[in-house]
């Protein structure tokens, strides 16, 4: 639960940040801040969540057989990894929904530009593609791009896959490495998803100041 009460402290951070950061360039239910509420709220529903979840087992009589507190044990376990899973999913829906929007607030950037061209030749523009393109500008890093690949074959998996590999590939994002082979579910502890949601949460964040800055001095 710790974790994802850093997620709604980072969101309320870098969200408040970013709102003070564009002042008078604000509209109207601006993304580029509005993101990490959206997030923010994703965060403090998962963790009244797990609040619930908690009581329920500090209810529970101790004198029940050690072997059914097991059994309960890892039931709460696998909730606990199946709401923070849910908040991954959740947050990279919103992140992949508000850099769309983003890039629509800067229509004479050379990112904007460049993912009309993508679309007159008939190709949707999906969050990966963003990144991908944003890195061919200067705007990401290969680092800060392999990351954010990184993090949406995660949600890709999680989303379509039951978080069972579809491939062989080593992965790390931040300080997390994770090794997948085809057929085999994502190995992590319990914190896991919570950890990846904090740094695609700053991930955000950066990427968006950095759009922003390319924005004003490179349009």
């Amino acid at each position: 639960m710790d974790q994802i009460e850093r997620v709604r402290t980072d969101c309320r951070m870098f969200g408040e940040a970013m709102r003070d950061l564009l002042s008078r360039k604000r509209v109207e239910e601006d993304p580029r801040y509005g993101c990490f509420w959206m997030m923010y709220n994703k965060a403090t529903v998962a963790l009244e969540t797990l609040n619930y979840f908690q009581r329920t087992w500090e209810s529970i009589d101790m004198a029940t057989s050690e072997e059914r507190l097991n059994q309960l044990k890892l039931e709460n376990t696998e909730r606990c990894i199946e709401i923070a899973r849910s908040l991954f999913i959740g947050c990279m829906s919103a992140i992949e929904f508000c850099a769309k929007e983003n890039i629509k607030l800067y229509p004479d950037s050379r990112l904007a530009r460049r993912l009309d061209e993508l679309r007159s030749r008939r190709r949707y523009i999906f969050l990966r593609g963003i990144m991908q393109e944003s890195l061919s500008l200067g705007i990401l890093t290969e680092k800060q791009e392999a990351e954010w690949t990184g993090m949406i074959i995660l949600r890709n998996l999680a989303v379509h896959n039951n978080a069972v590999s579809d491939m062989d590939a080593d992965i790390e994002v931040g300080e997390m490495s994770f090794l997948l082979r085809k057929g085999d579910m994502i190995v992590g502890g319990l914190s896991t998803y919570a950890d990846l949601t904090l740094r695609a949460v700053t991930s955000y964040h950066n990427w968006i100041c950095k759009l922003d800055l390319d924005a004003l001095t490179r349009s």
